[in-house]
């Protein structure tokens, strides 16, 4: 078992523990599969349930969109008419503070982007809660969001389903792909094939580095696909602007976003705080939609001015904790002009 942690082996067993599936098939599934993605709020996931839509009679700012300047750009500049795909467990259709333009899913046994699970409405809102006035607001209000479901109601997803999502992708002009997962080992070439395909069709790509935390900043943790070349790989930090405990370091690290207790959009009409790597993921691929919407035609220079306009943490220039720093939108726009 190559490549599969001990805590992902664990999930498996739990889950199928449940389902009243025999140990030996569920080892035998995880050895054929090799590269089983699960969503990267979990382990260690921790979702604090906020009021529902009805209660909220206000919009609340995260403070992770206030720390890297989002709110700064929104006169000028929402991501206007950009397209978003979140490959996550989808986005609840029906939420008041989400504007889904097209969902498709490639689950078995699902037939459309609904949420079933939690996690990917909870993405989805940090980077496109609508400038409605109740809730909160995410980093690009205004771009077109689509809600591709790759992972089940488990949080859990097979390579085959992320490769024909990126295929998706691909086909429908998508400008920016969030994937907030992690894969147990390796990509399948399939996979890999289909990640630099899009990003040759100019799509920004962008990935949770994974909660695999490590102690030193020298053993690289970071998660498929977030290791691969083509995807942005992205860490957290927390309101004080330290690295989060849970965030994976390594040699691929590219960016860091806030990513503890970030009030976002949850699946019901309701919102919640999610802490985790996935959280900050979607803050680099927002400001990524920002930029778009700015101007910015290559996905190559949206990367550039990404990692030139961040702001520089841990040792001068990159390092393997915090990348090129904390993702900054009032500075990358301002790039633009």
């Amino acid at each position: 078992m190559v490549g599969i942690s001990r805590t992902t082996l664990f999930r498996w067993l739990k889950v199928g523990i449940r389902m009243k599936v025999p140990i030996i098939v569920i080892l035998t599934v995880v050895l054929a599969f090799g590269s089983v993605c699960y969503d990267s709020a979990e382990p260690p996931a921790h979702i604090e349930k906020g009021g529902t839509s009805t209660q909220v009679t206000e919009e609340i700012l995260s403070w992770g969109i206030d720390r890297i300047g989002a709110e700064l750009v929104h006169s000028r500049n929402k991501g206007q008419g950009v397209k978003v795909a979140i490959l996550d467990t989808g986005i609840d259709l029906d939420h008041p503070d989400l504007r889904v333009a097209g969902n498709v899913s490639f689950v078995e046994g699902t037939v459309n982007g609904d949420d079933d699970n939690g996690h990917g409405t909870m993405v989805a809102g940090i980077v496109a809660a609508l400038d409605n006035g109740i809730g909160t607001v995410g980093i690009a209000p205004e771009v077109e969001l689509y809600a591709v479901k790759v992972l089940d109601s488990e949080g859990i997803g097979t390579s085959r389903a992320i490769r024909r999502g990126i295929e998706w992708a691909i086909d429908n002009d998508m400008q920016v792909v969030n994937m907030s997962f992690g894969c147990t080992s390796k990509l399948p070439q399939e996979v890999k094939a289909a990640l630099k395909k899009a990003y040759q069709a100019g799509i920004v790509l962008v990935a949770a580095a994974g909660n695999e935390g490590t102690t030193s900043g020298e053993e690289n943790s970071i998660r498929a696909p977030a290791r691969n070349t083509q995807v942005i790989a992205v860490g957290a930090i927390d309101e004080l602007d330290n690295r989060y405990s849970f965030s994976s370091s390594g040699d691929t690290l590219e960016l860091v976003g806030p990513g503890v207790k970030i009030y976002s959009t949850l699946m019901g009409g309701g919102y919640a705080n999610l802490t985790a790597t996935s959280a900050s993921a979607p803050h680099v691929a927002g400001v990524a939609a920002l930029l778009i919407a700015a101007g910015v035609t290559s996905n190559a220079e949206v990367r550039q001015i990404l990692q030139s306009t961040a702001e520089d943490f841990g040792p001068s220039g990159w390092d393997s904790w915090y990348g090129y720093g904390l993702v900054n939108a009032a500075e990358a726009v301002a790039a633009t002009q």
